[in-house]
């Protein structure tokens, strides 16, 4: 059987080292963990940006595969039996493929990547599509 919601936001929560019940304190959480250790790693004065460099509009059956793989992404990641419990899916209507170079620079250094993001809209509202070791969400 897979991991329920409840069984999730404990699971990151254990991880962050605080509690987390839904997915409003799961996001406060992670922006401050992420905040934190952009602060240790940088220093305090850090700053950031971010370029497009292309994007793609997801439609059709591009965008019912992103939906399936987020779908599968959880289910083989965190054994979650239902992803739609977790993240609302189907209500993405909207998606686009964003190739960004991010940048941040601080008093302790400065880094640069190229990435690839999915923006979706969900909700009436655009968020960031994360998939990465510790979790997935949308921000």
């Amino acid at each position: 059987m897979g991991m329920t919601e409840k069984q999730y936001y404990q699971l990151i929560g254990t991880f962050l080292d605080v509690k987390v019940k839904n997915a409003n304190q799961f996001y406060k959480a992670m922006k401050k963990y992420a905040q934190k250790e952009l602060k240790a790693q940088y220093g305090s004065n850090y700053k950031t940006t971010a370029k497009v460099i292309r994007s793609e509009k997801l439609t059709g059956s591009d965008l019912e595969r992103f939906k399936n793989e987020c779908a599968s992404y959880m289910r083989r990641n965190f054994a979650v039996s239902n992803p739609e419990s977790l993240i609302p899916l189907s209500k993405i209507k909207d998606a686009y493929r964003v190739e960004v170079e991010a940048s941040i620079k601080g008093r302790n250094g400065s880094d640069s990547e190229t990435m690839t993001l999915y923006c979706v809209k969900t909700g009436g509202k655009w968020k960031v599509a994360l998939m990465g070791d510790a979790n997935f969400s949308l921000f």
